[in-house]
């Protein structure tokens, strides 16, 4: 990995076969700038895995190294206005 930035608003998707609309989006932790080992660079989301019986720690992870993943998409950010507290 080459370098790491917030990734505020954006959120990875999955193919979930037991939600609604078939998808499910999960909040990124960072995109992270990694080298392939053909030396190109690419632009990943990381999320943060739940605890598993194999992993019985949360662990963070890249999105597109996980099954049915399905890209990227960005929610927006959510604002505080003037005299909102």
């Amino acid at each position: 990995m080459s370098s790491i930035a917030s990734a505020p608003g954006w959120k990875a998707r999955f193919l979930a076969e037991d939600e609604l609309d078939g998808t499910r989006v999960v909040t990124l932790v960072a995109w992270a700038l990694v080298e392939a080992s053909d030396g190109m660079t690419e632009i990943v989301g990381i999320v943060q895995r739940s605890p598993t019986a194999e992993a019985p720690d949360a662990w963070f992870g890249f999105a597109d190294e996980i099954e049915g993943f399905q890209g990227y998409t960005f929610t927006g950010l959510v604002t505080q206005g003037p005299g909102d507290d």
